[in-house]
């Protein structure tokens, strides 16, 4: 009980470094703590016993893979937006209080839209990347 309650908060320790470093284009970190949360979401699902760990582990599992599959190229922006939007299967795990706020169906917009705008303005291809804005040369 007392892991499963750490992996939970190193989930959103990370995740929400994460975010915040996704705004400022430093990808290095956003990749790294990517990396870490899904990290601790793999832990999670091994050991998850009650239904909202399940759901917690499995989307920020499938979150961050997408994530990082964006970054990297693997797959297309219509193709993450579609992956996320899969995400609404698992509402418990966007039943978090003032993470996020609202249903989890606003939740993941608004994942979709800060991921899109890194993406767009720092012409991310992971692990090659102008840290510069786009056109800004």
């Amino acid at each position: 009980m007392i892991r499963q309650g750490f992996y939970r908060l190193m989930i959103t320790y990370y995740n929400g470094w994460a975010e915040f470093e996704s705004i400022y284009g430093d990808i290095d970190l956003v990749v790294r703590y990517l990396k870490r949360a899904l990290k601790y979401a793999e832990k999670l699902k091994g050991v998850a016993s009650t239904e909202y760990d399940k759901q917690v582990a499995e989307a920020n599992i499938r979150k961050n893979r997408l994530i990082l599959s964006l970054f990297e190229d693997k797959i297309s922006l219509s193709e993450f937006k579609a992956g996320m939007m899969e995400l609404e299967r698992y509402p418990l795990a966007f039943a978090r209080g003032r993470e996020d706020i609202g249903t989890a169906k606003e939740a993941i917009e608004g994942t979709i839209h800060r991921i899109e705008y890194t993406y767009d303005r720092y012409d991310v291809r992971y692990p090659v990347y102008d840290m510069h804005r786009c056109g800004d040369r």
